[in-house]
């Protein structure tokens, strides 16, 4: 009785925030492997920017495509790929022994595939499964994308140090495999009759205090963009962080 109570639609958020996560997990890396790569392979700075730059630059130019793409063939279909696509790039990696390749794995490949994993994923789930609590909806999901470069920018840092970066981005990898079948069993394109989960709420026409209800949105939204904000900055500061603590001295988990 209580499964049939639920709506399928929170259980497309309860998959979807694994795949967020996972996607600001794989955000947050190059900051802690940009002197790890450096030392090893004694490549210079600007190379590993470029590959970096070039992953945001793929990161945001293809966001605002994504949404199409979803829309004809589907979300799961496109949350798979590119799920695919980024654990194929992240673990060529590991195995990577010139330049070029780093810029082609992660700067192409794995900036073409988180591309889709962005914030217009929570919109769009939010928009199509709910037409009540979008703005909740859509709140939980960049707060998962911002908790989770909140949560695995420490966790990449110590597995770095300890383990070294090959581990850790053999975690990244197993992560990634582990949220692929999720997404492939338990994901659905939109709401259907045939699982019990049709849109959930009244029609957007519906007559309802629509001012409350902008006012909630509002102020969810202006929470979640702070924290978002927060989370980047934090990130930015690690990228600032990863070029002058070498020289200065300080260890590689400050």
């Amino acid at each position: 009785m209580l499964v049939k109570k639920i709506h399928y639609g929170w259980i497309i958020i309860a998959i979807t925030c694994p795949v967020l996560l996972t996607s600001a997990a794989i955000k947050a890396t190059p900051g802690v492997l940009m002197v790890p790569l450096e030392q090893e392979f004694h490549w210079t700075r600007a190379t590993i920017a470029l590959a970096v730059s070039i992953n945001l630059v793929l990161y945001g130019c293809i966001a605002p495509f994504a949404a199409a793409v979803m829309e004809r063939f589907g979300i799961r279909r496109s949350i798979l790929c590119a799920l695919t696509l980024v654990g194929v790039g992240v673990a060529s990696t590991s195995l990577m022994k010139y330049q070029w390749q780093l810029i082609l794995m992660w700067g192409v490949v794995v900036g073409a595939g988180a591309g889709f994993l962005a914030s217009v994923l929570a919109a769009t789930i939010a928009t199509r499964w709910f037409t009540e609590r979008r703005g909740l909806v859509t709140g939980i999901l960049s707060g998962a994308f911002s908790t989770g470069q909140l949560l695995f920018l420490p966790i990449l840092a110590n597995v770095t140090v300890v383990y070294g970066w090959r581990t850790t981005v053999i975690v990244i990898t197993a992560v990634v495999c582990v949220v692929l079948p999720i997404v492939a069993l338990l994901m659905r394109d939109r709401p259907s009759v045939t699982w019990g989960s049709c849109l959930m709420g009244r029609p957007a026409n519906a007559s309802r205090s629509r001012l409350r209800a902008v006012i909630r949105s509002l102020w969810r939204s202006m929470l979640c963009a702070e924290r978002r904000t927060f989370a980047t900055s934090g990130l930015s500061l690690e990228l600032i962080l990863c070029v002058v603590r070498r020289p200065v001295g300080w260890s590689p988990l400050i």
